[in-house]
């Protein structure tokens, strides 16, 4: 548990089974935001886990993220800062995998622009109504319905360019 500061980890994220991930517990107010800054190395983690991050950037360098399983997960952007709205970044084209047997909590911008592919799973519904996946591909399987409808207030706004007639 991590409950101050942000955190640098120099290998692996590896949350063994009932093993408990949290950052950022009980932060403070919509300034009290953390960074987990992963420099080689993936996070995942076993079964029946709890992965906690609060008002938490994840920035992976070269891993990915491969949380599934029976899992609790709790992952919400920064709500201010120079990360506001955004989860997590990862340049890797490798696949990365979220999933659990429901009721996970998805809040900000997943930024993985080479994923091939994101991945969501599990067997029960995954209403990621505050998620947002900027990926190449994303792939739903499981025994399961995504219904997303990211929160205009919270999302990451892509310019939309003009068409334009050039004489």
């Amino acid at each position: 548990i991590f409950s101050d500061g942000d955190v640098v980890f120099k290998g692996n994220i590896d949350i063994r089974s009932t093993g408990v991930l949290e950052v950022n517990p009980t932060p403070m107010d919509e300034f009290d935001n953390h960074i987990v800054f992963v420099r080689d190395g993936d996070m995942k983690n076993g079964a029946q886990t709890q992965v906690s991050l609060t008002q938490t950037f994840v920035y992976l360098q070269n891993g990915v993220i491969d949380l599934v399983g029976e899992t609790v997960l709790e992952w919400t952007a920064p709500k201010r800062g120079n990360f506001e709205d955004l989860a997590l970044w990862s340049e890797s084209s490798d696949p990365h995998e979220l999933g659990g047997q429901g009721g996970n909590t998805l809040t900000g911008t997943f930024f993985t622009p080479y994923a091939d592919p994101f991945i969501l799973s599990g067997i029960a519904g995954q209403l990621q109504t505050d998620a947002q996946f900027l990926t190449r591909r994303l792939v739903v399987k499981g025994f399961t319905e995504v219904l997303m409808k990211p929160d205009p207030e919270t999302s990451t706004l892509i310019p939309i360019r003009g068409v334009r007639l050039i004489r």
